[in-house]
């Protein structure tokens, strides 16, 4: 027989797990169709016929970012972020990234150095609005050698209504 330490322990370790089955049941099929439509804007179509002499190049490119992440006993939220490049602009816009229920937009200026060892180094400016509100300086740098790459972002938030509330992300 469990003494009644041992028993209550027990019970809350077991109310814990199935709680956070039950978190994790109920949030798979999102998590699933996050995780296909990154997959799915990161592919390009197997059939993909070649492109004719007479056919022109398209200047833009697009990428699409979603992140999922579930917060036991707290608000779990979705993370995306579209970024657009045309030649050496980077436009970026993202949700949810700064802080929850806030939106930013990027302008920056994309720099390619190298041929063996590719640096690429995009300084960028934004502008931060929603719960939180402020611009901020930031980079995205990727530096690569063959097939091993290193990335890094970054960005230095200025909150507009309290200075002490700024942050580096």
């Amino acid at each position: 027989m469990l003494d009644r330490t041992k028993r209550r322990t027990l019970i809350a370790d077991h109310n814990f797990i199935v709680g956070r089955r039950a978190i994790l049941r109920r949030c798979w099929p999102l998590l699933g169709a996050l995780m296909l439509a990154t997959f799915a804007c990161a592919q390009s179509p197997p059939n993909t016929p070649a492109l004719s002499s007479d056919a022109t190049a398209n200047p833009w490119a697009f990428s699409l970012t979603t992140s999922g992440y579930i917060v036991p006993g707290g608000q779990s939220y979705v993370s995306p972020d579209l970024s657009a490049d045309h030649s050496t602009l980077h436009f970026e816009g993202r949700y949810n990234n700064e802080a929850l229920k806030t939106g930013s937009f990027w302008i920056g200026y994309n720099f390619t150095v190298g041929k063996k060892l590719v640096l690429n180094l995009t300084p960028m400016a934004g502008a931060v609005f929603g719960s939180l509100n402020g611009v901020a300086p930031g980079y995205l740098f990727t530096l690569t050698y063959k097939r091993v790459q290193l990335y890094s972002n970054g960005e230095f938030v200025f909150d507009a209504q309290n200075r002490g509330r700024d942050f580096f992300l």
